[in-house]
């Protein structure tokens, strides 16, 4: 009878206790822990970690695995724009300055800027407009010096008295009303 009792007490023991935790979910192997959770994303000046798990949901004892800090590599730095060279893309979460290179600078056409037409950056994203200061200039009559067509920005030539704007038919000058001979 105590053979019996033995007999029994060992097998609720393996049933139980010992293969519970050596073969749970899968009896007759070992854990495969090949699931993996990332923990926290590692930036360019913080470790990340991840943890790995079995199917059957027990969890790797040697968890949480490090993820090595990133370097400034290529695919981590933003493109590089008309005013900021290539920077780090943490910059607003962990307040990395890092940058490599130089802005780009505006991509205008200087020569479409006038006065009064703007001349815009050809770069995709990028609202910088450039007022240019060539104007067109109107020739002095004999009332007005020279002046910009557009904007009308006095020129550096002064009224040309004898520069009248005659009506053939009446003999008058059309901007200072005089008859001219």
């Amino acid at each position: 009878m105590k053979k019996h009792l033995a007999a029994i007490l060992l097998l609720f023991v393996m049933l139980f206790v010992i293969i519970p935790t050596s073969y749970a979910g899968h009896p007759g192997k070992p854990h495969d822990f090949s699931i993996k959770t990332i923990v926290s994303h590692p930036d360019c000046k913080t470790k990340g970690s991840f943890e790995m798990k079995c199917e059957c949901g027990v969890h790797d004892p040697d968890n949480p695995y490090p993820i090595a800090i990133l370097p400034h590599t290529d695919n981590i730095l933003l493109p590089a724009t008309c005013t900021q060279p290539r920077w780090c893309k943490f910059h607003t979460t962990n307040g990395c300055g890092f940058s490599r290179g130089t802005p780009l600078g505006h991509y205008i056409n200087y020569s479409e800027a006038t006065c009064s037409v703007f001349a815009k950056c050809k770069r995709e994203g990028c609202s910088y407009k450039y007022l240019g200061t060539k104007h067109t200039w109107l020739a002095p009559d004999c009332k007005n010096g020279e002046r910009c067509r557009d904007c009308g920005t006095p020129g550096v030539k002064g009224p040309n008295p004898n520069a009248h704007n005659v009506n053939p038919k009446t003999g008058k000058c059309t901007i200072c009303k005089k008859k001219i001979k």
